[in-house]
């Protein structure tokens, strides 16, 4: 049961972290759509929200393909690929539905198809910049590696 507590614990601090280093994302994307304040959208939790959830199905995803391994034996390609899975699971749903009410032109699929471009293109820098963390704080201070 230990073992669950501390997986689940690792799996919430990366999605906070994922979270915060999302928010500026979330505010730059509200300065390009509402440069002039009119929406009362909290542009920051729309940039949180995205990147703890793509951090929790990352780290599930990492601990599918490690299995008993540790997460720092995960090569950056196949972690940018992780990463890449998750934003895309993630983004699926509101891509679908933004694309659905702006189907009737060429245009309306723009919208949903940066939605989910950004979102993949994020989660996998964020993927891969987190084993490198992981591996960086292991190598500096000789920690044991987050299992996942």
């Amino acid at each position: 049961m230990a073992k669950w507590h501390g997986r689940i614990g690792r799996a919430v601090l990366m999605g906070l972290i994922w979270a915060v280093g999302w928010v500026p994302v979330g505010v730059l994307a509200g300065l390009i759509v509402d440069p002039d304040n009119s929406m009362d959208e909290m542009w920051g939790a729309i940039g949180a929200y995205p990147g703890f959830l793509c951090a929790l199905v990352a780290f599930a995803l990492s601990g599918l393909a490690t299995g008993r391994r540790s997460v720092r034996e995960l090569s950056l390609s196949r972690a940018g690929a992780l990463g890449a899975m998750a934003g895309s699971v993630v983004a699926a749903l509101p891509t679908i539905l933004v694309t659905a009410e702006n189907a009737d032109t060429i245009s309306g699929w723009l919208p949903g198809s940066f939605l989910l471009g950004s979102v993949v293109l994020m989660s996998t820098v964020s993927a891969v910049l987190s084993l490198a963390l992981v591996r960086w704080r292991s190598r500096s201070t000789g920690a044991t590696p987050l299992q996942s």
